[in-house]
């Protein structure tokens, strides 16, 4: 349903190293999530920023003492031993869907994630309620942190909420994983 948004995600969730790629790629997602959830603050700090100073906004969102840790697994379970079962179990699933990621990063960060699901068409639904509880974490992590971040990070998490029903969002939100 949403395939194009979330390959767009992926590379916007990457670190920046290409920066035709993230502008042409952050520009596109601009125009077609209109509808779905603004982006005005993350395309003015993309429109108006040098590769450098959007590789610093990344390092301190994701990555250095982050406002929002990249990885599901961190915000489902912590520094928990489950998080290497869920890891196991993302590359399970990737591997019966024969997805092998292109970004260098471990199976549970977003940009894989969003990779992933640029491509997967059957059990979509089933997979998001997996990832959900994390992708829930994340947008309220974000909810009231100062980076151009927030919008992309919630934009994913608005187009895997209304991906699932009614009776699946019940259930993710009852879960304890």
């Amino acid at each position: 349903m949403f395939s194009e948004h979330y390959k767009l995600l992926s590379v916007i969730f990457s670190y920046p190293e290409d920066e035709r790629l993230l502008k042409e790629s952050s520009e596109k997602l601009y125009r077609i999530s209109l509808d779905i959830h603004r982006l005005d603050d993350f395309i003015e700090f993309i429109r108006g920023s040098s590769l450098s100073a959007i590789q610093e906004e990344y390092v301190s969102t994701f990555e250095l003492q982050p406002l929002c840790a990249p990885y599901i697994s961190h915000h489902i379970y912590g520094e928990s031993y489950k998080k290497g079962e869920y890891m196991v179990f993302l590359k399970e699933i990737y591997r019966n869907h024969s997805f092998e990621y292109t970004i260098n990063e471990l199976p549970d960060h977003i940009a894989v994630i969003s990779e992933f699901l640029s491509v997967l068409n059957r059990n979509r639904s089933e997979f998001i309620s997996r990832i959900m509880p994390g992708l829930i974490k994340m947008s309220e992590k974000v909810e009231n942190k100062n980076t151009p971040y927030k919008e992309p990070v919630q934009l994913l998490y608005k187009l895997c909420s209304s991906e699932l029903s009614e009776f699946e969002k019940e259930v993710v939100e009852c879960s304890t994983f």
